[in-house]
């Protein structure tokens, strides 16, 4: 029998237990966790330290795109496809199980935790959706779900499984003292998805299937030019992020004091400067920013409400 279990892995307290708890039935957790921009990124070295645990990351971004593109479940009170992206998540844990030859997967879940992906219908749904029925152990919940193969086939006992149920963390810290966890971190989801002032974002870049937009999604303000987005920096942090990491997509302010910018799509780079001016600290009615070189010189823009801003 394989000792290794593919434990999914948020990094939150549920899934800080299921990690303790399998390795106390004697299996080996390989802990992964999926990384996209719409995802909190953990800090390795915090949970090395404080909580002995190691993780691998994936790279969860376009898979979970797909997912919010079109869901077979639909969205929740936001944009967030719960139900589909877990299921994403789940078939990803499948291919590491494959890989390692992982006796099963366990997740963190607890039945009726949250309101669209834990309950025990929309926990069905995941299983048939995902493809990896019977393999997904839930060991907090487990011993009110149905029996897994794992513990059909005598790998797991009944015993074994939990029933926690519902958002309440009283049986969850009882827990954290029975394993000696004394760092407990906050509870609530680290996903953007979940986030209603994201919903206009993510709409705009679904809707001219802008990729590489998704790894700006999260900073400044967006601008939505024809078909082209334009991503204005709101702060110095963010100016330098766009400027690290936009390469000759950057636009900046050469004669006033403002934001930078990055136009993702053709052309456009005399409005984004325009709309630069609008942001920006300067004397008279013109500007001038450098795009891939060149000097480009424009008038500033001086309506109040830009018609082209998504957020």
């Amino acid at each position: 029998m394989n000792k290794n279990v593919i434990v999914l892995f948020s990094g939150g307290l549920d899934s800080i237990l299921v990690y303790k708890i399998v390795r106390a039935w004697g299996f080996e957790p390989v802990a992964i966790t999926l990384t996209s921009p719409f995802i909190k990124k953990l800090d390795k070295e915090y949970y090395r330290k404080k909580q002995g645990i190691n993780f691998r990351e994936i790279d969860f971004t376009n898979v979970q795109y797909e997912a919010i593109k079109s869901p077979i479940y639909g969205y929740g009170k936001a944009i967030n496809p719960c139900i589909d992206c877990h299921a994403a998540m789940i078939r990803m844990a499948k291919e590491e199980m494959e890989k390692e030859g992982a006796a099963f997967i366990a997740t963190g879940e607890v039945v009726g935790q949250r309101p669209m992906s834990q309950r025990k219908d929309a926990m069905n749904s995941v299983e048939k959706l995902s493809g990896v029925k019977g393999y997904i152990v839930r060991p907090l919940s487990g011993g009110l779900l149905a029996p897994t193969i794992p513990e059909k086939n005598g790998m797991i006992k009944r015993e074994w499984l939990y029933k926690i149920t519902g958002r309440g963390r009283k049986e969850q810290y009882q827990l954290c003292e029975e394993f000696g966890i004394e760092d407990i971190p906050s509870s609530g989801g680290g996903c953007l998805l979940t986030e209603k002032s994201f919903i206009g974002r993510v709409k705009t870049v679904i809707k001219y299937d802008n990729r590489i937009a998704l790894n700006y999604i999260k900073y400044g303000r967006m601008f939505d030019l024809e078909g082209t987005l334009f991503i204005l920096a709101r702060n110095e942090e963010e100016s330098e992020y766009i400027f690290r990491n936009g390469g000759d997509k950057v636009i900046f302010p050469k004669n006033r004091i403002g934001p930078t910018g990055i136009i993702l799509g053709k052309g456009k780079e005399i409005e984004a400067c325009k709309i630069i001016g609008r942001y920006s600290k300067g004397e008279g009615k013109h500007i001038e920013c450098e795009y891939r070189g060149e000097i480009i010189k424009t008038e500033v823009y001086n309506e109040k409400n830009i018609d082209t801003i998504v957020d």
